[in-house]
């Protein structure tokens, strides 16, 4: 009998053991274990080292302290200037004790900074004087996930160049004086790039051949050639953005299916957003374009949506030149010389836009046709509306509203045929104008 409840208490004090540890390990894994956890276990806690202070060990040089450094460590850069060009192959840290006094010079030679490992961050130094060669620039991404914060370059050849990189992100970055781009993407997708400020560049930020899904908002470009340059890439979203003083705001080149969207304010440039051989593109939803020769210009570009945008006080508000299938909607086009022009293009629809006060014509067609005008506000415009167009143009203009019709019948808007031209008195009719302005 003793022998049975020893040996039953045996089983009791197994099982409770068993079930003790099978919480354990339930525990356990169901945590994952982490490439840090990993690190630590092998290597032991990341470390800090130090350049050019007083901390015992501290390093002369930022390449000498990376060369020591494994990845996961930080080196922590005391004030001062640096004279050297820097290569990041492991994934680490970089930090300066204050952007503005913690200077990395690259005396005039090749790239300062040159990052080809992933997850390297990089923050409070300024960058300065890199090669003028044009594959050198101030710091040169060829790699994925890097953080580029509280930054400022200057007097490089390149601000920063990305070079099929993808998934990194740039902010708080001030870039200046630089001897061609601020920003230059190649073949890198899914960046960040936000909260910058660039002046006098010849472009701000280049977004070149296969540069897809990044994401562009909230930075400033002033003194430029180009604000932002768009070339044979697609899905990006430039929003929330200012431009001034240059030749052109936004252009985009055999660039397909990007979005403009969301309160781009452009000034002060001879043209505001240019598309050339650009089709699929959304230029909407609050884009201020004022003070320029073209506030937005489309040439040779197809299936485009503008809507939503103010564009006033320039020589032409909107011009669509040999670009076919395209909306313009919901706009506000005021105090302009042209409003609207619309130069050897068909299948365009123009509705719902306030076109008011435009000193020469509201809107002006010449050599369009399939162009259909409807429930628009034309209000104290120079000339509401004048056609020069081919008999059978199959224009359609309707339901308009325009504050100086009468209130009885059409309303006539004038014109010339190109195909008659001994005809001089070419009108185009509005056959049921309403009588109230649409609310838009």
């Amino acid at each position: 009998m003793a022998y049975k409840q020893k040996r039953k208490m045996n089983y009791m004090h197994t099982l409770t053991v068993f079930i003790c540890l099978f919480i354990l390990m339930s525990i356990f894994f169901s945590f994952p274990i982490s490439s840090e956890y990993i690190s630590k276990t092998i290597h032991g806690d990341s470390n800090t080292l130090y350049v050019g202070g007083d901390e015992p060990g501290s390093y002369s040089s930022i390449k000498s302290a990376i060369d020591a450094a494994r990845s996961g460590d930080t080196v922590f850069v005391y004030q001062g200037i640096y004279e050297e060009n820097i290569v990041i192959a492991k994934s680490i840290q970089l930090i300066g004790q204050h952007a503005s006094s913690t200077i990395i010079d690259g005396g005039g030679h090749a790239t300062v900074v040159y990052i080809s490992a992933d997850h390297v961050n990089v923050s409070n130094f300024t960058i300065q004087n890199s090669g003028t060669m044009n594959a050198d620039a101030g710091v040169i991404l060829n790699a994925n996930g890097i953080l580029l914060t509280n930054l400022v370059i200057q007097q490089t050849n390149k601000g920063i160049s990305f070079e099929y990189s993808h998934q990194n992100q740039v902010y708080n970055v001030s870039i200046s004086n630089q001897y061609s781009s601020g920003i230059t993407l190649l073949e890198s997708t899914e960046n960040r790039i936000y909260e910058t400020i660039i002046t006098q560049v010849t472009n701000g930020i280049s977004i070149e051949t296969g540069s897809d899904s990044n994401i562009l908002y909230a930075n400033t470009i002033s003194h430029m050639d180009i604000g932002y340059y768009v070339r044979s890439s697609s899905y990006n979203l430039i929003y929330w953005n200012v431009m001034t003083d240059g030749t052109y705001g936004i252009y985009l080149e055999n660039a397909d299916m990007n979005s403009i969207i969301t309160e781009n304010v452009i000034s002060e440039a001879t043209y505001g957003i240019y598309l050339k051989d650009s089709s699929d593109n959304e230029i909407d939803d609050g884009n201020i374009i004022f003070q320029t020769q073209y506030g937005i210009f489309l040439s040779q570009s197809d299936k485009n949506n503008i809507g939503e945008n103010t564009v006033y006080e320039n020589t032409y508000g909107l011009t669509i030149d040999r670009s076919d299938m395209n909306n313009i909607f919901w706009n506000n086009i005021f105090n302009n010389i042209y409003g609207i022009k619309i130069i050897a293009s068909t299948q365009i629809d123009v509705f719902l836009n306030n076109i008011i006060e435009n000193y020469q014509y509201g809107l002006f067609l010449s050599d369009a046709s399939s162009i259909t005008i409807a429930y628009n506000n034309f209000i104290e415009n120079g000339i509401h509306a004048y056609f020069i167009e081919p008999l059978f143009s199959r224009n359609s203009v309707k339901k308009n509203y325009y504050d100086d019709w009468r209130g009885n019948g059409a309303y006539v808007l004038d014109g010339e045929l190109t195909t008659f031209t001994f005809l001089q008195n070419w009108h185009k009719r509005d056959r049921k104008p309403t009588d109230t302005p649409y609310e838009i």
